[in-house]
């Protein structure tokens, strides 16, 4: 009786046993399966995080210069007259471009170059030897210009019988002598414009005078004459 009683327990244990067992090995799978789930879901959240931080610094920096205080420029914009000095002292390469705007700005006589013209009126002459044309005169004072670089004479003239030559120059009338290099001559009937050669003024204050003389005696008409100086 006890034998079977005993048998009867031990068979009940060994069925208990296999049934745990058959239930125990699914549980450890599925225990198995959810941690896995639960490690996959923690290393996905890290590196969603770990993305998500590194997508915000890279943002951060890019944005970083933008969101700089504009205090330099600030700065720049309201600088003082005795800021600015003090930068081109502090600057060498500030001097050396201030010197070299200085040296193309001092030589600039030839933008202050000034050009004259004095009339000397207009008349007729009808000489056969050099002599004054009536009313044909200036007084030029040198000290009143700057220093000369040219003058020459220039006239509009013409002869009616057009056979003939005419020649004109400028005397000083205060020194008594004539002007060098002003000679210019004319032949032809047709009215031309003629121009002398470059010559220098005596200094001081003098009067020059127009002379003509004709090659036959007719007259020449002397419509226009000047003195035409450029002054540097």
């Amino acid at each position: 009786m006890l034998e079977e009683e005993y048998l009867t327990g031990k068979e009940y244990l060994k069925k208990n046993y296999f049934h745990t067992r058959r239930l125990f090995y699914p549980l450890i799978l599925i225990t198995a399966a959810g941690l896995f789930l639960v490690a996959n879901l923690v290393i996905l959240d890290l590196e969603y995080l770990s993305h998500k931080n590194l997508q915000t610094t890279q943002t951060e920096l890019q944005t970083a210069p933008a969101s700089l205080p504009a205090t330099p420029n600030s700065a720049n914009t309201i600088c003082t007259s005795n800021c600015i000095t003090n930068k081109n002292e502090a600057t060498p390469a500030s001097k050396t471009q201030t010197q070299t705007v200085e040296k193309n700005v001092l030589p600039a006589n030839n933008a202050s170059a000034k050009e004259y013209f004095i009339p000397l009126g207009f008349g007729t002459s009808s000489k056969g030897d050099w002599q004054n044309v009536d009313g044909m005169q200036a007084t030029i004072n040198t000290n009143n210009f700057n220093r000369i670089k040219s003058a020459v004479l220039e006239i509009s003239a013409n002869i009616p019988t057009g056979n003939e030559t005419a020649d004109f120059r400028l005397f000083n009338s205060s020194d008594q002598h004539p002007v060098w290099f002003s000679d210019t001559n004319i032949s032809g009937g047709t009215t031309q414009f003629l121009t002398s050669a470059g010559f220098a003024l005596d200094s001081g204050n003098k009067t020059y005078v127009l002379q003509a003389k004709t090659s036959l005696k007719y007259p020449v008409n002397i419509n226009m004459a000047r003195i035409h100086l450029v002054t540097y």
